[in-house]
């Protein structure tokens, strides 16, 4: 809507960012009260259970607070702005860090609240998040959410209707929300998965997967980056543009990727040292980074190009594509080759390279597939 100077389209699909973010807020927190609820009778130690259960409690508060602060993270990036959210995620972790200080361990005369404290002071820190991209959102000039525009939604609202008003970000925002939870339900399959093999493995495997997670970052920023450049220049009509930018930041994931792969690779000892001294758990690592090296490129190359196909308006086929390469491949692949073939350790991670290798060269197969379209549009 930016690209195509469509103003009025850009702010109303703000608004009913806020829409969505309060129906899925209702539908929710009922969700974490009753995983709350389940787990305080599953069995698990006393301790442990009564603890996740307050911990959860007041996590639920959190969920209306990262829902909006969501809305206004992605206005603020279509617009090319992503100093405010750094500087905002900042100041949240400072805030976060003095209040766990203050809560957790009762520091400076506060009282020590241990596990609740900790999720009060996230949900504090939260809640500061989203008090600082509101405020810079109603200051800023021809602000999304005046008196007049918000007046104007709401008789827009009632003469569409809520279901037909939101179809058009449903049908994008819902492939996306099941390729991210499937990708997040395979990794966290496989750490149970890994649950089943001996303590030092199980330990190998969460170091490893905390490097994995750390490096996705960067990528994962490309990937927004790719999602609002192409979109940007899609909307505009500059489709040859659109395609370079997008390519552009493929490239770039595949690239950052690869160095950081090598350096896990040349540097894996040292590293895991930093998190266990168990020359078991060293053993076993060393199996995993081969793996995690090989990983770490196709990783990048499939977050970069599903967020230069989303610029594109493209959701479902990466959807479909995750859904292919993480379970029918990566997650039955690593299974079998675990336990039925012992290779243990190296099979779940086998497994999920594998998978990842196939989203990474489907989305890039729908990318490049892409460009006869473009080039077709702009002749």
């Amino acid at each position: 809507a930016l690209g195509a100077k469509n103003f009025k389209l850009a702010d109303r699909n703000f608004l009913l960012g806020h829409t969505l973010a309060f129906f899925l807020s209702l539908i929710l927190i009922p969700g974490i009260w009753l995983a709350s609820w389940i787990y305080g009778r599953s069995g698990a130690h006393v301790d442990v259970s009564s603890n996740a259960k307050i911990f959860l409690e007041v996590m639920t508060l959190n969920v209306p607070l990262v829902l909006f602060f969501q809305v206004y993270q992605r206005y603020w990036q279509a617009h090319q702005k992503a100093a405010l959210l750094f500087y905002a995620m900042i100041a949240a972790n400072i805030i976060n860090l003095a209040a766990n200080y203050a809560l957790v361990l009762g520091y400076w005369g506060f009282p020590a609240w241990g596990v609740a404290g900790s999720a009060w002071a996230t949900t504090l820190s939260r809640l500061c998040l989203l008090l600082i991209v509101v405020y810079c959102t109603f200051r800023k000039k021809h602000s999304p959410i005046s008196w007049i525009q918000i007046k104007d939604f709401f008789a827009y609202l009632r003469a569409t209707g809520i279901l037909e008003s939101h179809r058009a970000l449903l049908s994008l925002g819902i492939p996306c929300g099941i390729q991210l939870c499937s990708e997040f339900f395979a990794f966290s399959s496989a750490t149970v998965m890994s649950t089943f093999l001996s303590p030092a493995e199980s330990a190998a495997h969460h170091i490893t997967m905390s490097f994995a997670t750390f490096t996705y970052m960067f990528p994962l920023g490309l990937s927004a980056a790719a999602a609002v450049r192409v979109g940007e220049a899609t909307g505009s009509g500059h489709h040859t543009l659109a395609f370079q930018r997008g390519s552009v930041c493929i490239g770039f994931g595949a690239i950052i990727m690869a160095i950081l792969g090598l350096l896990l690779f040349l540097f894996s000892k040292e590293l895991f040292l930093f998190f266990n001294t168990d020359p078991e758990v060293g053993k076993y690592g060393a199996i995993c980074v081969i793996y995690a090296a090989l990983f770490e490129v196709f990783d990048g190359t499939q977050v970069t190009a599903s967020g230069a196909l989303r610029g594109f308006g493209e959701t479902k086929r990466p959807m479909i594509a995750n859904l292919i390469g993480f379970y029918p491949i990566g997650l039955s692949l690593g299974a079998y080759l675990c336990f039925y073939r012992n290779w243990n350790l190296a099979g779940i991670w086998f497994g999920l390279t594998l998978g990842l290798a196939f989203v990474a060269t489907a989305n890039l197969f729908f990318w490049l597939r892409y460009k006869k379209k473009f080039r077709a549009t702009t002749a």
